[in-house]
């Protein structure tokens, strides 16, 4: 019955879908300015719950975001978000940034709203698997290139997958550029998994 929630609510189910993810990184840097520069030493921390309380309730109603350091970015089911934790943390650990850079560039192309930049999301990722093999050979090439130069980093039937793997992504409008093509959602979370 409170007047003001109701014109709050009014305002907001008019929104665009994406207007409503920047109010919620707006909140987000409101409590965290509260929680560093204002609150009292015993305060509670607000942004941070906040976050979490969001994200728990995304997870539960199946909504494709999350909040991560106060950012809304895409999430993906389980097994990606796992795969590219592991990727970014290990290749920071490594000393190898520019490479965890392009990723964490990927999933910023995969989040961007209101239309995600798909092919971008996949030159990234692909520029991430190259930065990572010029840091081990020395030599700078394209990821096609090394699977042809190096058949020894990719063994076998891997050597076929990532030659599929790097003509996909130049031929199917993510390198180079197709009028009219935009690569599925689906397909470029596979290929940033992989």
């Amino acid at each position: 019955d409170d007047l003001d929630f109701i014109a709050v609510k009014r305002v907001l189910l008019r929104c665009e879908w994406f207007r409503l993810y920047d109010l919620l990184e707006d909140i987000f840097d409101q409590l965290y300015f509260h929680d560093t520069e204002l609150s009292a030493p015993d305060e509670e921390p607000q942004a941070h719950p906040f976050q979490q309380k969001l994200n728990d309730y995304f997870q539960y109603a199946g909504i494709g975001w999350q909040m991560t350091g106060g950012k809304m970015i895409a999430r993906g089911d389980d097994a990606f978000e796992r795969i590219v934790r592991t990727a970014e943390s290990e290749l920071k650990a490594g000393g190898r940034t520019t490479a965890a850079e392009r990723i964490e560039s990927a999933i910023r192309n995969l989040s961007l709203r209101p239309k995600p930049d798909f092919s971008g999301a996949i030159s990234h990722a692909t520029g991430a698997m190259e930065c990572l093999l010029h840091d081990i050979t020395g030599k700078g090439m394209t990821f096609g290139e090394y699977v042809k130069k190096y058949p020894d980093y990719f063994p076998g039937a891997m050597k076929t997958a990532f030659g599929a793997l790097w003509g996909y992504a130049s031929e199917e409008g993510a390198r180079h550029g197709k009028e009219g093509i935009e690569p599925p959602h689906e397909e470029t979370e596979f290929i940033i998994g992989i």
